[in-house]
């Protein structure tokens, strides 16, 4: 663990074995240089170490996007688990699938299914017969698919290209209670539409040093919206494929928590090999198997968001 000295500075390694046998969430460091004593936060095993006060809840309605540049780090995976952890607590969810891959609509079995790129190019479809009622209750999709591409060569330059998602949805926006929308891992036109749709933006970083990177661009993207738009885009960072046996992972979620103080999620999403499976067979995890360590972290992350006890 790399610690450096409030005094003069200077950067230096601490044994990983005593940051490994520590039970207490401070050590008391001295300098090796100027000898000045100083207390460091300290990583261990647990997660519920120094873990900030909640943030507030996101009310009876939200739209919610999540995304972040780096790919892999659960993104499509999140936006499935929560929107059915929400839809499993009585919230009518709609996810949108909003990346030209189209994951999140093939985990729930659709394939090249009419997507916004029909609703804005072929008459006969309107956005309320192309989202699509899933088999679980409380759940329905938009779905996406390949043609989405077009949408950037079509609309890339015109004026408020950046609105194009936000005037779409304002004719069902009132008839969910949660809209989620899966974003491609970019900072360009398709996460640029859902950021400027969505009241909160869902940032999944892989505890792991690019993706913490990755999250940081989201944030500082967000900030610009909110200065020349007049918006109050919220953010919360929420820290994905955690391994607690990993001193790395540790030490990044001490990271996150430090920068981001509140705006990092309370739960964390564990290391899960029944993820995996889920994928394979295409159900969300829960329903996979709802014992799985990740199914039960997502419950707990959709009860935070709405301030739950």
């Amino acid at each position: 663990m790399i610690v450096t000295c409030e005094n003069c500075r200077t950067r230096f390694h601490l044994d990983d074995r005593i940051v490994d046998e520590q039970t207490k969430p401070v050590v008391r460091v001295r300098c090796s240089l100027c000898r000045h004593e100083f207390s460091q936060q300290v990583v261990g095993a647990t997660l519920d170490q120094n873990i900030p006060d909640a943030m507030p809840g996101i009310g009876r309605r939200a739209v919610i996007a999540v995304c972040n540049q780096k790919g892999g780090v659960a993104k499509t995976s999140t936006c499935l688990n929560l929107g059915v952890s929400f839809a499993l607590m009585g919230k009518k969810t709609l996810l949108i699938d909003f990346d030209v891959q189209s994951n999140l609509s093939a985990s729930l079995g659709l394939h090249e299914q009419p997507s916004l790129y029909e609703v804005i190019y072929d008459r006969t479809h309107s956005i309320e017969t192309v989202m699509q009622k899933t088999r679980f209750d409380n759940l329905w999709i938009l779905p996406g698919n390949s043609r989405m591409a077009l949408l950037t060569q079509r609309h890339g330059n015109t004026e408020r290209y950046q609105h194009l998602l936000a005037d779409r949805l304002g004719s069902i926006r009132d008839s969910f209670e949660i809209l989620l929308i899966d974003t491609p891992p970019s900072v360009e036109f398709f996460t640029l539409n859902a950021l400027v749709a969505c009241d909160l933006a869902v940032i999944p970083t892989q505890c792991e040093y690019f993706s913490y990177q990755g999250a940081e661009k989201i944030r500082r993207i967000i900030e610009a919206i909110n200065r020349n738009g007049n918006r109050n885009i919220d953010y919360r960072i929420l820290m994905t494929m955690y391994d607690s046996s990993r001193l790395t992972s540790r030490v990044l979620v001490s990271k996150i928590r430090g920068r981001y103080g509140r705006r990092a999620f309370q739960t964390v999403i564990e290391m899960d090999e029944k993820m995996t499976e889920s994928q394979v067979v295409r159900t969300p995890l829960i329903y996979h198997d709802k014992n799985a360590r990740a199914a039960k972290q997502y419950v707990t992350l959709a009860k935070e968001l709405l301030g739950a006890e």
